[in-house]
């Protein structure tokens, strides 16, 4: 390396500003400032400046979050006074900041850096906050690894270039920085990024120029390389591979304690680099664990092409990775790496945010449409991030999946059975005191826990069919099933039905359940069962019995039967499969050769199959009464009424009219005008009949449940634990509790809400 001597280039010859920097430096290597401060205590700083900060804080408040402001947090409170930014800052004041800086990763992002804003001022914009890099910050902090999908020019690739800047300056030292891209100018213009970011930093924070008094060592400063010389850390640009050898050859050996990968959907030969250089990774990760020091892998991506290599690999370590949840804020970064432990597949932890969560409008979205020309196979990939899932004979129609998908929906909310396995919330279904008012049905597939497959849930509304809730988890263990099915269901669905999958392993599920204190909500058909064969040397006798069978058997009949349901229910139910998950995994399914529908390669089925058990319950299921199920008549997506019962008088009249012929037109007119005064009344009188019919047995029901004996016999019967929780409850109070549910602040209402913040997008499809 070269040596600087006084009055060479690059030699600062003012000796004030020598020694300001020099006492710096003794500061950032870890001394204190003269000026005494507590670092053992800490304060929020609500008078930012910063917005965007605030309003994250507000919106994690909301949604009921307990530690909301840990992006506020500040060591030094004195600073929350003064302008770091400031040219003439004094110079003790410079010290404090700087001591702040090397703490406080979220008083840097929040009072310090700013980003090039083009074309306007020198001192560029500052740090946006949003949901999507919160959680990335969060998650680096606690140094574990990241995939991360965001839509198009929100902050994913920035939000990297200003963590690694941090690292490189302040948050570490002696430690290598690898950026891999899908080729390398891409990789060097982010590590150009990084550079322009720190040149817009106070100059007292740049450390961007040697100092010293007896010559100094040049680091290197290369478009491929960046390197600081005071830390030692070293941040390297990493060319694309030429081919698989070359691949296997990039990374291999090089501990590297923190590596990015941008667009690893678009890498050559991904894995291959990823596989090789994870070793030596491992070493520096555990060097930099000992030594309290930050590590891990940062993976940013858009959605890929499924029909590349690595487009393929790509998708399947994400559908591998443990899903982000906002709850982990509130957890103990024991808790976090527990539930991350599970994994089998991977260590990382899966990040995307859709533009409407990240609160951004329907303006903003027709806008960038436009700019992007209405190119919708890239809007698809870099807004809507949507991968590219190609099957060679889909088992559904593209207008069917369009469709479908017009009608999908992200969760509302993730609740954490047993602190470890995420249930995600599409919508909250009417309640009656602490029971869902239509029973709800309960579809489980099961798979083994080894990570090839999933055991799946899907609960829905018996009046709607529209799932409300989903589970999808790659390591639960058939016992532990077992056990979150028992407390779902007892904790919020007592009246619910649970159909399990009856193979070899869903039988370990079912006969747990059997044992336990939700038996009775078990579904199972009658069916005759052989019990005995004699064999009198001329004729076999078999004894029967009547016995019950739970669940449902994986034969190919019953398989027939559920793929029926599923063709059915995406011609004419195209709005009501309402889970986003389930819209993806449809996008795979795929005819094989011998005519079974099955996922393709690149994807699964699991959900798929657990919603449609629980629709076999609610289109074939055998004496539904006894679980309260009472089938109505739903509308199709045609707005065309599907009649389940055939006591609609209208309805009976019409099949018969059209049963039969008529040689005399007048006989067909005057029928013809019979229905016309039919269907008139059904709007008026026998529609005001129903509703008053209904209304009696409504007050019927109300005058039992006001007796001690009556709220007891309901309690029998729909597994209400304590018969004093049943009371009259409207549809207005189940929304007005659910609100009180998800915002930390009982006596905010809705109104109150959307009048004080604007974040209707951040909370989609809230009902």
């Amino acid at each position: 390396m070269d040596i600087i001597t006084p009055g060479s280039p690059g030699w600062n010859n003012n000796p004030q500003e020598i020694k300001q920097q020099q006492t710096l430096y003794t500061v950032y290597n870890q001394q204190q400032p003269r000026v005494q401060v507590n670092y053992n205590n800490i304060y929020f700083q609500f008078n930012t400046r910063n917005q965007s900060f605030l309003d994250m804080h507000q919106y994690l408040k909301l949604r009921g979050i307990r530690n909301n402001a840990f992006m506020l947090m500040l060591y030094d409170p004195d600073l929350a006074n003064i302008n770091p930014r400031d040219p003439n800052l004094p110079f003790i004041w410079q010290a404090r900041v700087l001591r702040e800086c090397q703490l406080n990763y979220w008083y840097f992002l929040r009072e310090i850096v700013r980003i090039p804003d083009q074309g306007g001022s020198m001192e560029g914009i500052p740090y946006k906050l949003h949901r999507g890099n919160l959680a990335y910050n969060f998650l680096s902090l606690i140094n574990v690894n990241v995939f991360e999908i965001l839509p198009r020019q929100q902050y994913k690739t920035m939000s990297a270039c200003i963590r690694f800047t941090y690292l490189f300056n302040f948050g570490t030292t002696q430690s290598a920085m690898y950026f891999l891209h899908k080729d390398h100018g891409g990789s060097k213009e982010n590590l150009q990024t990084v550079k322009n970011i720190r040149a817009m930093l106070p100059a007292y924070l740049r450390m961007d120029k040697p100092v010293g008094t007896r010559g100094l060592i040049k680091v290197p400063d290369r478009a491929e390389t960046l390197g600081h010389h005071i830390n030692w850390n070293v941040i390297k640009t990493v060319p694309s591979a030429r081919n698989r050898i070359n691949a296997g050859n990039l990374i291999r050996g090089k501990t590297v304690p923190l590596i990015w990968f941008d667009e690893y959907a678009f890498i050559p030969f991904n894995k291959e680099v990823y596989l090789n250089g994870v070793p030596a990774y491992k070493t520096a990760a555990m060097n930099a664990s000992r030594n309290r020091k930050p590590y891990g892998i940062l993976i940013t991506t858009t959605p890929g092409d499924l029909m590349t290599e690595e487009g393929q690999d790509s998708f399947q370590l994400m559908n591998d990775c443990t899903q982000f949840n906002e709850d982990w804020y509130d957890f103990p970064y024991s808790k976090i790496m527990a539930i991350i432990d599970r994994n089998k597949r991977t260590n990382f932890v899966f990040v995307q945010f859709t533009w409407e969560q990240l609160g951004l409008s329907n303006e903003w979205f027709q806008s960038i449409c436009k700019d992007m020309l209405y190119d919708w196979d890239k809007i698809k990939r870099e807004i809507l991030l949507e991968w590219n899932v190609s099957t060679p004979n889909a088992a559904l129609t593209p207008e069917q999946l369009e469709a479908i998908h017009r009608n999908v929906q992200d969760p509302i909310k993730t609740i954490m059975i047993f602190d470890r396995f995420p249930i995600d919330i599409y919508w909250y279904p009417e309640y009656f005191g602490n029971t869902p008012k239509y029973t709800p049905i309960i579809g489980v597939d099961v798979s083994g826990g080894f990570s090839k497959d999933y055991s799946a849930m899907t609960i829905i509304d018996s009046k709607t069919t529209k799932p409300f809730a989903t589970m999808k988890d790659n390591s639960i263990d058939p016992d532990d099933l077992a056990y979150v099915i028992e407390e779902i269901v007892s904790k919020y669905m007592p009246n619910a039905v649970i159909n399990v999958e009856k193979n070899g392993i869903g039988a370990s599920v079912i006969k747990i359940l059997k044992k336990s204190k939700v038996r009775d909500n078990l579904y199972y058909e009658i069916k005759d069962r052989v019990l005995e064969e004699k064999f009198d040397g001329v004729h076999i006798k078999k004894q029967k019995v009547k016995t019950r069978v739970y669940g449902l058997d994986s034969s190919k009949d019953k398989r027939n039967d559920l793929i029926e349901i599923l063709r059915e229910r995406a011609r004419d139910h195209k709005d009501k499969f309402v889970a986003k998950e389930l819209w993806e995994e449809f996008r795979g399914l795929e005819v094989k050769r011998n005519g079974r529908v099955e996922h393709s390669n690149q994807s699964h089925d699991d959900l798929t199959f657990s919603y449609l058990m629980a629709m076999y319950v609610w289109t074939y299921g055998q004496n539904l009464w006894q679980w309260g199920i009472e089938k109505t008549t739903i509308k199709t997506d045609e707005d065309v009424d599907e009649e389940i019962k055939s006591d609609d008088t209208i309805n009976v009249a019409s099949k018969i009219a059209r049963e039969l012929s008529f040689e005399d037109n007048s006989e067909m007119e005057k029928v013809n005008k019979q229905l016309k005064e039919l269907n008139k009344a059904a709007g008026t009188l026998y529609g005001v009949w129903l509703a008053q019919e209904r209304e009696k047995d409504n007050e019927a029901l109300q005058d039992i449940l006001s007796t001690s004996i009556g709220r007891e016999a309901y309690a029998r019967k729909y597994n209400v634990q304590n018969p004093n929780d049943i009371k009259r409850f409207s549809y207005r109070d189940n929304y007005r509790r659910f609100y009180k549910a998800i915002y930390s602040d009982p006596d905010m209402e809705e109104e109150r809400i959307r009048k004080n913040f604007n974040f209707e997008r951040m909370f989609v499809n809230v009902r």
